[in-house]
């Protein structure tokens, strides 16, 4: 488990979330057409539907 963390890291380290982050929010972002991303942040492409790990309890 120390491995994973020591390899994902933060968004604050160069590592994997670090670099996920950068590649989606500053490198793909203007990538995006505007009409899709306005869809995104609107929620259109949100599932109905919550994962099964999901407790809506909580």
């Amino acid at each position: 488990m120390k491995d994973i963390e020591r390899f994902l890291g933060s968004v604050n380290e160069p590592a994997g979330f670090k670099l996920l982050y950068t590649s989606i929010h500053e490198k793909m972002g203007d990538m995006i057409p505007k009409h899709i991303d306005e869809k995104y942040r609107d929620g259109d492409f949100d599932s109905p539907k919550s994962p099964f790990y999901y407790d809506e309890n909580r």
